[in-house]
């Protein structure tokens, strides 16, 4: 007996309602291992060369937050591997998600290009916007992880994890829902946006801007609540 029938066999004796479902949910962190091991190894554009951005969180999920891509705080010469929002603009989306009693075992986290887009001037290398070819190139990953999970909400964060499902711009679309393979998802500022227009731009235009951020955010986590009262979101 082969192992697809060993496979077919256990299902059968299990005979759950939903056999496709079942089987879906025995592979589901596997799935995401075999995700993370490709992002990886994957050499696709020019700037695969550095560190890479693995998605992390749970694989049954209720929110998968998407982010934007690697940052230039993240970059060391002495790692290969980085976590999505493990920098100063993560540290302002969990305090936004401790503040409102967030369960984080319900979220799945990854950016939406999984390595540095950069650009040399003189000797620096700066942070730049992907490509279309950088953004299609990781898009199989990221479409990947939603097929994968199936959660309930989608929060996209930034203009590049927005542009990879609908061409507009987060200040005309944040807040407003929007389908994703049939996945109710919101889109919002991301928080790094916020590091690059401090001391910019008027404190009061900036401090406005983050209350949209932090609006449009809750309006994601109690839109879960509402439809779905038994749900483990908060703690």
């Amino acid at each position: 007996m082969n192992a697809q029938e060993q496979i077919l066999n256990l299902v059968y004796d299990t005979d759950p309602d939903n056999p496709l479902q079942y089987v879906r949910n025995i592979v589901k962190d596997y799935s995401i291992q075999k995700m993370n091991t490709h992002i990886r190894n994957c050499q696709d554009c020019k700037i695969c060369n550095g560190p890479k951005s693995i998605g992390i969180g749970n694989p049954n999920a209720t929110v998968m937050i998407i982010g934007e891509s690697i940052s230039q705080d993240q970059i060391n010469d002495n790692i290969d591997e980085v976590l999505p929002f493990d920098n100063k603009a993560g540290e302002m989306l969990y305090k936004i998600l401790d503040d409102y009693n967030v369960n984080k075992d319900e979220l799945f986290i990854m950016n939406a290009v999984n390595c540095w887009p950069k650009k040399q001037i003189d000797n620096d290398y700066l942070t730049r916007t992907p490509t279309k070819k950088e953004v299609l190139n990781c898009s199989v990953f990221v479409n990947y992880a939603i097929e994968t999970i199936q959660p309930q909400v989608i929060i996209l964060l930034g203009n590049i994890a927005l542009n990879m499902f609908r061409k507009d711009i987060i200040s005309k679309t944040r807040g407003q829902w929007f389908k994703i393979n049939g996945i109710d998802t919101i889109a919002t500022y991301h928080p790094g946006f916020f590091l690059q227009i401090e001391g910019k731009k008027r404190k009061e235009d900036v401090d406005e801007l983050k209350w949209d951020f932090y609006n449009d955010l809750i309006t994601a986590f109690k839109f879960i609540k509402e439809k779905n009262p038994n749900s483990n979101i908060f703690l």
